[in-house]
């Protein structure tokens, strides 16, 4: 065991390895990690065997170059519109102005472009893919937090827009490949050796943690300034080590350490601002004993809360996973495997350390300490976890940018909407938000924010769960051969009977439960949140008075289309005709297209209200909100479904 362990720490396999790397990924960057591990594990193999010999096994494995002469390049296909500068213009087109016009079917005609177009790398791909829903959930949390229209519909214009721009000067360059996988690092010798090693990791990770930690002692302790001096001071100096070792190792790429410098810029610049501010409104003038007068200055916890929220920590987050995720360690594999019981550990860490950011939201709109505390340790922990996704062989790159954007998503706009910009506070008539609404941080408010954040852990949990691929699944074979095995690894049980029968089942439930919500919101949260103090009863004698009706039945009839839409993948799923991927894509595609039913079926009472007692006819209750966000991810979720079943289909054809 011991020589299986230390076969791959000798100085001639690590350069071996490292030769075969470099080698294949001139040939096929997505072939050289899984044969590097191939050649790692038929080491360890051959370790435990009597008689083993490095230098004869390494001379058995052949030259890299010769290894890399059997990999096959991949195959160009065929230039498409897609491809062309036409192309390139209406996939922006659609992108923007389709979204302004069609909403939906404007986004679903340019994704599908972009995806199929060699003019742009997967990363801008997948910008260009989430920037309309992103501009939607601004618009729907701008909504839900006050000022739509000055925040939420001006989100819908600006984020296309600039996404937009940016793709069109991307797209018209000529077509580019993927770039190429980064080289294994070499290791130095002498004193500076340590620096391409895990140490030099985690001395560089501990400066944002140091200083994430200084502003929650001056955020939990405030009082007088000049105890606290030296805890800004720590924090400076380690950020400044960290800087220090960032740029003395090689083990980041130069485009890293400029980022990683950016980051820890803002971060100084936000603490200097929170400092700054929080002395500065903790002066409260001067106390004077005989002809002495001294000020009378304290560090006001409050301000530092609400401006450590929005900026200081998110920057320091940013930072550390970055650290974490793009630092390669001399001669090791960019990422290792990982047990199930490990992939538990870390979906678990993602799931629970994720609800820092409801907690971050919080703190920044109550401008509560304890809460701020509480955020920064959670985060700690997703963080963590997010770096593990980031290093492990587990899970596709696009698995793991899902992980990290999504829950940052959702805590964006109201982290940087600022205080006392939430919805006028009401009298405390409507059920749905018990007691003073006040603004952000009522009852309601706050169990809005965590059903959503709840929700999008969950999924993003579900998803991760789905997608690992344990170390053990691995299979010991050639390359081409090795990925389709792992492939069909991932997707094994896909065409199981029960998983399409649970999935389609699930999916009714979840199609009910958004058709029940969406007329309770109608026929009662909403009227109700319309007219605060009055009772269903009142509100119904007026509009009988004034001429005009909820029309329930029709409100009931329009929402049942989609538990009726929702019986057919349930049905093809117990008929074995549909495979629990199709089942999943038909159950997001009938839940997206439930924004278009509500709106169908709100529109009616919507305006009935507005005209008997003059007021919008827009939603007053926030749950309509909600409803548009599950909307909003249910069609990512179908996208994602789609691009899943082109790959399956696509790997098929390989294989046959």
């Amino acid at each position: 065991m011991n020589e299986q362990l230390s076969v791959l720490r000798d100085p001639r396999a690590r350069a071996y390895l490292a030769e075969v790397h470099v080698a294949v990924a001139a040939v096929d960057p997505a072939a050289a990690d899984g044969i590097m591990r191939e050649i790692a594990d038929h080491l360890r193999e051959a370790a435990a065997e009597p008689g083993f010999d490095l230098d004869r096994t390494i001379a058995e494995l052949g030259d890299p170059a010769l290894i890399a002469a059997g990999v096959d390049a991949p195959a160009p296909r065929p230039a498409g519109f897609a491809d062309s500068a036409a192309g390139v213009i209406v996939t922006v087109l659609a992108l923007t102005v389709g979204t302004w016009w069609t909403f939906v079917i404007g986004w679903i005609v340019g994704v599908g472009l972009l995806w199929s177009s060699r003019r742009w790398l997967r990363t801008e791909k997948v910008i260009g893919t989430a920037a309309w829903p992103l501009a939607a959930l601004a618009a729907a949390s701008g909504g839900v937090f006050g000022g739509f229209w000055s925040a939420g519909f001006g989100a819908l214009v600006v984020i296309p827009l600039a996404v937009g721009a940016w793709l069109l000067v991307q797209g018209l360059r000529a077509p580019r490949t993927a770039p190429a996988a980064r080289p294994l690092v070499e290791a130095r010798t002498g004193p500076g050796a340590w620096l391409e090693r895990r140490p030099a990791c985690a001395v560089a990770i501990a400066g944002p943690a140091i200083a994430a930690l200084g502003a929650v002692v001056v955020a939990l302790v405030g009082g007088h300034p000049a105890p606290l001096v030296a805890v800004p001071v720590v924090a400076a100096l380690a950020l400044v080590a960290t800087l220090t070792v960032v740029w003395l190792s090689r083990s980041w790429e130069p485009a890293d350490k400029g980022v990683i410098t950016g980051l820890l810029a803002l971060t100084v610049v936000a603490g200097a601002a929170a400092w700054a501010a929080a002395v500065d409104a903790g002066t409260a003038g001067t106390m004077c004993a005989g002809t002495e007068c001294t000020p009378v200055v304290s560090v006001r916890t409050d301000v530092v809360v609400t401006i450590a929220a929005p900026a200081l920590i998110p920057a320091l987050l940013a930072c550390a996973v970055l650290l974490g995720a793009r630092f390669r360690a001399a001669g090791a594999p960019p990422r290792t495997p990982r047990t199930r019981v490990a992939i538990a550990v870390v979906i678990g860490g993602m799931t629970l350390g994720g609800a820092g950011f409801a907690l971050l939201v919080l703190a920044q709109a109550l401008a509560a300490p304890g809460l701020f505390a509480a955020a920064v340790g959670a985060l700690a922990v997703w963080a963590a976890a997010i770096i593990a996704v980031w290093r492990s062989d587990a899970w596709t790159g696009l698995d793991a940018a899902l992980a990290t954007v999504v829950l940052p998503a959702l805590a964006v706009v109201p982290l940087i909407l600022p205080r006392g910009y939430s919805a006028p506070a009401g009298d405390g008539a409507n059920p749905l938000l018990p007691g003073e609404l006040g603004g952000f941080g009522s009852p309601g408010e706050t169990a809005l924010l965590w059903g959503v954040f709840a929700a999008a852990s969950v999924v993003v949990a579900i998803w991760m769960a789905v997608r690992a691929l344990p170390s053990g699944a691995r299979r010991r074979r050639g390359g081409p051969a090795l990925r389709a095995a792992r492939a069909r690894d991932r997707h094994r049980g896909a065409a199981s009977p029960v998983a399409a029968r649970i999935v389609g089942a699930a999916g009714l439930v979840a199609v009910v439960a958004y058709a029940a919500v969406a007329a309770v919101q109608i026929l009662v949260w909403n009227p109700l949140a319309a007219v605060p103090g009055a009772t269903l009863a009142e509100i119904s004698g007026t509009l009988d008075a004034t001429g005009e009706t909820f029309d329930a039945p029709m409100v009931l009839g329009i929402l049942a289309v989609g538990p009726m839409l929702a019986l057919a993948p349930l049905i093809l799923a117990w008929r074995n005709a549909v495979s629990a991927l199709g089942a999943a894509a038909s159950v997001c595609l009938i839940i997206a297209a439930g924004a278009l039913g509500y709106f169908a079926a709100s529109f009616g009472p919507g305006m009935s209200l507005a005209d008997a007692y003059g007021i919008s006819g827009a939603d007053y209750a926030p749950w309509g909100r909600v409803l548009i966000l599950v909307s909003a991810a249910a069609l990512v979720g179908a996208a994602a479904c789609g691009v899943l079943a082109l790959r399956r289909a696509r790997g098929a054809t390989m294989e046959g």
